[in-house]
């Protein structure tokens, strides 16, 4: 493996490792077990509900039937394959870097009874070992934005799945704003926060979707439906930041926690300046 993706690959890990409370305490809850931002309109307005309404919009966009084979490209604990599988009838494999998040996804499961229809294993989207052709639809809920380079994302997610098959994204992309000095620091310190690489346009990331092989590539600006989570997240932040830094220790985890805290405040800062955007993209593998 490439030196510079073994040190970022463990750098997410680590990230999610040390935080897992945060999003366990403060952002999920069993009934959706998510880790990404909520879709809210108004079919949603809790937070839980925009949660599980994110699932859907997505779900909507590509039609999942019963009886396809879904790869969760990023899956975090499970909340996302849990829905398809019990809402949908789909089959769901979903994979992480995070060996404790996949241990814990497979614990839902087995609580769900959901065994038959989804499993969970520990693995990188950018070099899956799937077989290819194996997917009827590859699936990214705020994970290709992880990924060092996007055109191998998209050749890894051309590669896997079926002739016909579909992708779906939903994820965080660099906006239209002024790239002064002072808002390129705070996008780039949330960035780092997050352990997350520089982000791509919509444009740019569509282009290395065409050129891996994608064909109708469609993009759809959500940002309005998730400002919502975006400013639960930076109150939060506010409310918990000075105790966070009182309490910081040498302790990695600690600074983990301290820097996701400030993520949460930055990432709120950066869209207040039009620095990134949240959007749907999805597509299709030619027949």
């Amino acid at each position: 493996m490439d030196r510079k993706l073994e040190d970022h690959n463990r750098n997410v890990v680590e990230y999610y490792h040390a935080t897992y409370a945060h999003y366990r305490d403060g952002w999920m809850d069993r009934s959706n077990l998510a880790m990404h931002f909520g879709f809210t309109d108004e079919k949603a307005r809790s937070h839980g509900e925009s949660l599980i309404r994110m699932n859907e919009v997505l779900a909507e966009r590509i039609g999942i039937r019963g009886g396809e084979w879904i790869l969760d490209a990023g899956c975090g604990v499970g909340g996302s394959g849990i829905w398809i599988a019990k809402n949908l009838g789909a089959r769901v494999t979903g994979i992480s870097l995070v060996e404790r998040q996949v241990r814990q996804a497979i614990d839902f499961v087995r609580e769900d009874g959901l065994s038959r229809l989804v499993d969970f294993c520990v693995a990188d989207f950018m070099r899956t070992g799937f077989s290819a052709g194996c997917f009827d639809v590859l699936w990214a809920i705020e994970s290709s934005c992880y990924a060092l380079q996007k055109h191998d994302f998209g050749c890894e997610a051309w590669r896997v799945l079926k002739p016909g098959g579909r992708m779906v994204i939903a994820d965080f992309f660099l906006g239209s704003g002024t790239p002064s000095e002072e808002n390129e620091a705070i996008l780039n310190a949330w960035l780092s926060a997050w352990a997350m690489p520089p982000l791509l346009d919509p444009g740019s990331f569509i282009a290395s979707l065409e050129a891996a092989g994608f064909e109708n590539v469609c993009y759809e600006n959500i940002t309005r439906h998730v400002v919502y989570a975006s400013v639960g997240l930076y109150l939060a932040a506010e409310r918990s930041l000075a105790e966070a830094i009182d309490c910081q220790s040498g302790d990695p985890n600690s600074a983990w926690q301290v820097a996701n805290i400030l993520g949460c405040r930055d990432q709120y800062l950066a869209l207040t300046q039009d620095m990134w955007e949240y959007g749907i993209l999805w597509a299709n593998k030619p027949i």
